[in-house]
């Protein structure tokens, strides 16, 4: 067993958030900052933990997702930066996004990339 992937929750409360702002920030602009927040936390910490994880043998196999929050975080929050600036985003942009959480779906190291979540409810919301 991993011992990283047991000292993490089965569900984060910072994830759960997201979801929450997720739901409303197409239509309020404090809840869009709040969740651009989170986006940057994320990735931030992930491009800190990739590196440590690709420079420790025993968690070469957790790095793979740390990328994966990178790739969602970063797509989310140029769609995020769109929205801020009062343009919703196209199609195309939705549908690529929908298409890096759809490949970071699954299982890395047995644990899950829990942005996924928030992230296809925000493109719920924008195609509405």
């Amino acid at each position: 067993m991993n011992r990283f992937a047991d000292a993490v929750p089965v569900e984060s409360f910072a994830v759960l958030g997201m979801m929450k702002l997720a739901e409303t920030a197409v239509n309020n602009k404090a809840d869009l900052k709040a969740l651009q927040q989170h986006y940057q936390t994320v990735l931030n910490s992930a491009q800190t933990s990739e590196m440590i994880f690709k420079n420790n043998i025993a968690s070469l196999d957790t790095a793979p997702l740390a990328t994966k929050h990178i790739e969602v975080a970063t797509a989310t929050l140029g769609v995020i930066q769109e929205l801020e600036k009062g343009k919703k985003p196209t199609s195309k942009q939705l549908d690529n996004l929908l298409t890096i959480t759809t490949n970071a779906s699954g299982m890395y190291d047995e644990m899950i990339v829990a942005i996924v979540r928030p992230t296809e409810e925000l493109i719920r919301q924008l195609r509405k």
